[in-house]
């Protein structure tokens, strides 16, 4: 009999599994208890279900213990279930204001339904209530029996059911943040979204598995993930398991099976009984099972069936509880099953990881081939995959010559992916057991690798004593040096470099290397030819170039490595031809010599020819290293993708200052939060790069320059551009002296130093025809500007600029060639809106000042007062006093204080340190760089 009421007495919490019924009714209860209302709270367990009135008596005993409580004593006439109703009413109804919160209620037993079922029904209204949480969905057996009387209760008007929904992905971010103090970078917040299909108990289960094993990193308030699949050791008896675990035999192990199996389109079924050894029929059950509780998602593909999981999540989590037989056997199932063509794998990666875990269950050979050949591929790729196939290659070859080789492509994989150690244990494996097995080829690359790991470990001593010759290297002579010259580049002593390689007799072809002047300039240099010539400026003769011709020939000629050791050293002392040489050699390069000619080009700012380079070889940017790509990206103005990449690799641990193109990324990292009205945190890579010694410090000295630039500390920058140019001459290096002679240039022209800046146009210009770089020539052309106002030369280095497809190149040529008397109203609002598709918020607002000098019509004034405003609040965010943010946005103390207090108006605050609170945790947006 139903009982309409305004209030049911019975609420239901719905939700699948991990979806956070229990957190629910705790919040519940907690609220209910904060305002004095008496509460019970009862949690039931599956084989409680099998227990006659079990939740009856649980329930009578807890209420029996409230003050008031009463108990009907009246047995005559009455059955077990209407005694125990009646009293259950009574007991409820002198308990006004009572909750009773009841979790996993779908397990209550028979005999309790009824009789719960009878007292909800004669309750007043003004009696207690009763709060369950049901587990959904609801599958045969005694939680189906609870769901249908609670279905009866709703259609009686007796209950009402609250069903959670799976977190949103701004509330999943909320989480994250919750667990880790730190907002989730979009790219981690979008995975963890995809693998617990914002399920809670998913989403907590991943962040802790990343948190363990050391993949979640926080750099800058954000957290990423710095590895792929988290490693999960969750108990049998999680939550998430709690549909698999309440399911039938063999739901368990045939669950486990589909982890493994489950990309595969075909006859999983077959194959998970072939493996588990059960008839066909039960694993075919099993799984209809499965799908009922919503564990998997049966569907058809191409005619055939496969399965996925609901919560993705639940794979890994799966595959954690495989002992070693039961996943070689499953793996050797699925392989079988591949090779043969009863199943299919849209995956390439699926068959690899089952070679991999499969070992000497399958065909050894044939899993060796394929396993070293997907290792390769996937080197740059996938590192992490690779390194997992290259091991179980190693572990299935016999030869020794063999398995040198495939240790030494892991290796190889080590060193790129950044993981330093074991790519110094790899190294050390070869040089201490595998002598005789290592070609010439071999030794080179080993004892780079070697020497890598030394400078990535951080053993700064060991590469010193490498580079000293102290600790004498093994092996022939050639890759010893070269080993020794790339020492010598880490610790940032290239000239050296190349004058060891010089000397070195056992580089055949070799001839005396030029040396360079003892202030760094180039002696072969001495003429300054025509703009277009530039780019296509003739070679330099020298060992470099001579090994790398030599490298082209199959015998006798130098080792790859040695070879890209050379023609570095000579990039790095601002002659890329012998790299570009090397780049055009026959046959298939290394990923170590695609990603060190990219570099060395991407930081010479020759973009194009490094992105041609890729396209030559068929490869895209994103075969490259993070780092590799982190510098494409910054050159090619997409910026938000190279700062992620930059935090990533930071995160990672993947980027040391070893490598020299590190500091030309902290530099572009610099760049990029110094250009969106960071300085503060533009100085936080560079002061990390020159805690690790990073090769290349004049390129820190150049960020350090910019900001104290902006900062109005002329005086500090000029000493700091002094600074790095004595550090770049002393080395030799040549990347990034451009730059640091056109900031010399220009700030000796702003107090009046005629020779100072016309120094800069001579060395400029000299960098130039060393380099054959149009970027540079861009550098030379600006400096000229800088000297003499030269409106010829600002309109050359716009053109100039032009081919580059280098937009910040652009629009800060742009800007600078107005100076020269160039057209205002059309270089200034171009640069204006190269700037804004940057996110350039700082370099926005300073050319607005220069529009608004030269009468220059400024676009969009709703727009101009938002990114004004953002900009304030970032610097204020920074920590920018007054008269500093006077200094930066060019304007007067007054001016700031207005626009301070209209600031704090709208946004809501009533101080710096809330302004900054808000900027700091999202709340109020800034959009840079976030």
């Amino acid at each position: 009999m139903s009982r309409p009421t305004q209030s049911p007495p019975v609420t239901v919490i719905a939700g699948p599994a991990g979806i956070g019924r229990t957190t629910a009714l705790d919040r519940l209860r907690a609220a209910a208890g904060e305002q004095g209302a008496p509460t019970v709270g009862l949690r039931l367990a599956q084989p409680e279900s099998g227990l006659p009135f079990h939740l009856s008596y649980r329930l009578a005993s807890e209420l029996s213990a409230l003050p008031g409580s009463t108990v009907d004593h009246s047995r005559a006439g009455r059955t077990p279930v209407e005694r125990q109703a009646a009293a259950l009413a009574a007991t409820l109804a002198a308990q006004p204001g009572l909750t009773v919160f009841l979790d996993d209620a779908q397990w209550i037993d028979e005999g309790s339904l009824a009789v719960l079922d009878r007292a909800v029904r004669v309750l007043p209204e003004s009696a207690a209530r009763l709060v369950c949480a049901v587990r959904t969905p609801v599958v045969a057996g005694p939680a189906a029996a609870a769901r249908a009387l609670l279905d009866r209760l709703r259609a009686d008007g007796l209950a009402r059911v609250v069903t959670l929904r799976p977190l949103s992905t701004v509330e999943t971010d909320g989480v994250v943040a919750e667990l880790v103090r730190a907002r989730p970078h979009p790219s981690y917040s979008r995975y963890l979204h995809q693998v617990s299909r914002g399920v809670p108990a998913a989403l907590r289960a991943a962040v802790e598995g990343h948190r363990r094993s050391g993949t979640l990193r926080v750099v800058e308030h954000r957290a990423h993930l710095a590895g792929a699949e988290p490693a999960l050791d969750l108990p049998e008896g999680d939550d998430l398991f709690a549909p698999i675990r309440a399911l039938p035999a063999p739901a368990w192990p045939v669950a486990k099976a589909v982890a493994v199996l489950y990309p595969l389109d075909g006859p999983v079924p077959d194959l998970a009984a072939t493996a588990l050894d059960l008839p066909p029929e039960r694993v075919a059950q099993a799984l209809a099972d499965l799908v009922e509780a919503r564990v998997l998602r049966a569907r058809r593909t191409g005619g055939q069936p496969s399965w996925r999981f609901v919560i993705p999540l639940l794979a890994p989590a799966l595959r954690a509880h495989l002992g070693p037989f039961e996943r070689r056997s499953l793996a050797r199932a699925a392989v079988d099953a591949l090779w043969t063509g009863a199943a299919r794998c849209p995956d390439r990666a699926y068959l690899a990881d089952r070679l991999a875990e499969a070992g000497r269950f399958v065909d050894s050979g044939r899993a060796r081939h394929e396993l070293v050949t997907h290792g390769a591929s996937a080197a740059v790729a996938d590192g992490p995959a690779a390194v997992r196939w290259l091991s179980a290659a190693a572990e299935l070859t016999p030869e020794r010559g063999e398995r040198a080789r495939v240790v030494l492509a892991r290796a190889t994989t080590h060193a790129l992916r950044g993981d330093f150690p074991a790519a110094l244990r790899d190294a050390r494996l070869l040089l201490q057991e595998h002598p005789a097995d290592l070609t010439p080829d071999g030794w080179a690359q080993a004892l780079q690798v070697y020497v890598t790991g030394l400078r990535g470990t951080g053993d700064v001593a060991a590469v010193e004593r490498v580079a000293a010759g102290t600790d004498r290297l093994p092996g022939p002579a050639a890759p010893a040096a070269a080993a020794r010259a790339a020492a010598l580049s880490m610790l940032d002593c290239p000239l050296e470099a190349e004058r060891l390689l010089a000397g070195a007799a056992p580089l055949p072809g070799t001839v005396p290397l030029p040396r360079a002047a003892p202030d760094g300039a180039f002696p072969d240099a001495a003429g300054f030819p025509d703009v277009a010539a530039f780019p296509d400026a003739a070679a330099f003769p020298d060992a470099a170039a001579r090994a790398a011709g030599a490298a082209a020939e199959a015998a006798g000629g130098v080792p790859e490595a040695v070879a890209v050791v050379a023609a570095t050293t000579t990039a790095l002392l601002g002659r890329p031809q012998p790299l570009r040489t090397l780049a055009d050699r026959p046959g298939e390069p290394s990923p170590w010599l695609v990603a060190t000619q990219v570099r060395a080009l991407a930081m010479l700012g020759d973009a194009g020819p490094a992105e041609r380079l890729l396209s030559d070889r068929g490869l895209t940017a994103a075969r490259l290293p993070e780092l590799d790509q982190a510098l494409l990206a910054f050159r090619h103005g997409r910026w938000d993708e190279a700062l992620d990449l930059a935090r990533l690799g930071l995160a990672a641990g993947t980027f040391t200052g070893y490598q020299p193109g590190y500091a030309a990324l902290c530099h572009a990292a610099a760049v990029i939060q110094l250009g969106r009205g960071r300085p503060a945190r533009a100085r936080a890579p560079l002061a990390a790069a020159r805690a690790g010694r990073a090769a290349l410090p004049h390129l820190l000295d150049l960020a350090e320059a910019e900001i104290d630039l902006v900062l109005g500390a002329a005086d500090a920058a000029a000493a700091r551009v002094t600074a790095g140019l004595a550090g770049a001459a002393a080395s030799g290096a040549v990347p990034g002296t451009e730059e640091l002679w056109l900031l010399h240039a220009e700030l000796a022209a702003a107090r009046g130093d005629r020779d100072g800046a016309g120094r800069g146009v001579v060395e400029t210009g000299r960098l130039a025809a060393a380099t054959g770089s149009a970027y540079t020539a861009v550098h030379h052309l600006l400096a000229r500007v800088a000297a003499d106002r030269d409106p010829a030369a600002g309109a050359e280095a716009v053109q100039l600029a032009r081919r580059l497809d280098q937009p910040f190149l652009l629009a800060r040529t742009l800007h600078r060639a107005v100076a020269a008397g160039g057209d205002a109203g059309r270089l200034l609002g171009e640069a204006y809106e190269l700037y804004g598709a940057l996110d350039a918020g700082l370099h926005r607002c300073w050319v607005r000042n220069l529009m608004r000098a030269h009468d220059v019509p400024v676009p969009g004034r709703a727009e101009t007062v938002v990114e004004n405003e953002r900009l304030l609040a970032t610097l204020v965010a920074e920590g920018a006093s007054n008269r500093e943010l006077a200094t930066v946005l060019r304007t007067s103390e007054k001016s700031v204080e207005g626009r301070l207090s209209r600031l704090f108006a709208r946004a809501g605050c009533r101080s710096r340190v809330e302004l900054a609170t808000a900027v700091l945790t999202g709340e109020y947006g800034t959009g840079w760089g976030s």
